[in-house]
């Protein structure tokens, strides 16, 4: 068992790696220049506390040693949501970073947060894998898979990897990088989201090229 201190490491990570995937992704769909200006937006605002809600919740569970995961009943965990959450770390956490974003001073560009999707979306790369651990542990991926949906149109022609991945999804098909990206699996919800968002959102980009969300 790891300790408590590395746990709250790895889960600290998990919610910085989150909030940039949130802010950047989203940010840039929604024809947003820096991160300040996405947290000005109400349903960029939600997506960030419902995004990071999601994943604190996952790895609650995950690392709370009063349960035995082979034996989780899924369906009968009953988390509080974002602005309930009991540990009190979480809550400064999820503050800090929303107060870093928000800070006009630091510029911290949407482009620059959403830059190289290809990585976040390999086997183990860091959007996949809290994604499909929420999934898992928590049968909650909902805002998740809608941000790993973002990360999918991130179409930025300025980045070469988005461009690459672009290229990947309209030569093999959807279908096949989400399969290579190890988040189309048999029974596996995760995928099963991924695919009904993008299917809505895809038509939507087509209509409105910009400020869609």
């Amino acid at each position: 068992m790891k300790s408590r201190l590395f746990q709250w490491e790895v889960q600290k990570l998990c919610l910085e790696e989150v909030s940039a995937a949130i802010v950047g992704y989203a940010g840039y769909l929604g024809g947003f220049e820096f991160a300040w200006q996405a947290l000005q937006d109400e349903r960029i605002s939600g997506m960030f506390l419902e995004g990071l809600a999601e994943t604190a919740n996952a790895f609650t569970v995950f690392y709370n040693e009063a349960f035995d995961i082979g034996d989780i009943e899924k369906d009968h965990i009953g988390l509080e949501r974002c602005s309930e959450f009991e540990d009190s770390r979480i809550q400064e956490t999820i503050v800090n970073i929303r107060n870093r974003f928000s800070d006009q001073s630091l510029k911290n560009a949407c482009r620059e947060l959403a830059k190289n999707p290809i990585k976040q979306l390999r086997p183990k790369g860091s959007l996949v894998r809290i994604s499909k651990t929420s999934q898992l542990i928590c049968n909650d991926s909902n805002i998740l898979a809608m941000i790993v949906v973002f990360a999918l149109l991130y179409d930025n022609p300025n980045d070469k990897n988005a461009l690459k991945m672009q290229k990947q999804i309209l030569e093999n098909g959807l279908h096949s990088f989400l399969e290579g990206a190890g988040i189309l699996e048999e029974d596996g919800q995760l995928g099963v989201h991924v695919l009904r968002i993008y299917s809505v959102m895809k038509l939507q980009r087509m209509q409105v090229p910009s400020n869609y969300l």
